[in-house]
């Protein structure tokens, strides 16, 4: 039988440990974005999504969420928990977000996890989120992103033709995350 994280761990063995991590890794980019520090916080992003659907056995228990995770549809983000634009209705800088929050959700995970991707294989693949840009300076190349783009300092990443900064989407997942896992946690246990 394989061994999970929870029979041989370094401190982080559960989705909630690693979203612990995410949440550092953000504040480490208060200080300063270095290449570093971005890599980090990406590659925990990226992770997490991952964990979560391995944790939870999504994919079994949960397919719907399963696609919402996994599909780069703009349809698709509809299957994510209906729950979630309360979970982002306090999340800074975001436009529309009773309105847009599911479409946050995906674009912000598919952004992270397909940079997480070409990071882990050196190389883009020809399925990752559409991203067009990642610039060390607010991206506005159209009316949306005029009107909606933050210009906090720091790497912006463009994806669908939005912009997002690092700090929203760590904001994004963070509150994504944050509610969850009690969410699922609750469906695991109405289901035992």
């Amino acid at each position: 039988m394989n061994k999970t994280l929870k029979d041989l761990s370094y401190g982080l063995s559960t989705p909630k440990d690693l979203l612990g991590k995410l949440k550092f890794d953000a504040e480490q980019l208060k200080e300063d974005q270095h290449p570093y520090k971005i890599f980090n916080f990406i590659v925990t992003a990226g992770a997490l999504a991952e964990w979560t659907i391995k944790y939870y056995h999504l994919k079994k228990n949960n397919p719907v969420l399963y696609q919402a995770f996994r599909s780069k549809k703009y349809e698709d983000r509809k299957l994510f928990p209906d729950e979630a634009y309360a979970w982002l209705k306090n999340t800074p800088n975001l436009p529309q977000p009773k309105e847009r929050a599911k479409l946050h959700i995906q674009t912000c995970i598919q952004a992270c996890y397909s940079i997480y991707t070409a990071s882990k294989h050196v190389h883009w693949a020809s399925s990752n989120a559409k991203i067009t840009a990642i610039e060390d300076e607010p991206i506005v190349g159209n009316w949306y992103q005029y009107f909606f783009t933050g210009f906090d300092k720091g790497v912006y990443i463009e994806v669908d033709s939005a912009a997002y900064s690092l700090f929203e989407i760590a904001a994004v997942l963070n509150a994504f995350y944050g509610h969850l896992f009690p969410f699922l946690e609750l469906q695991k246990n109405s289901d035992e």
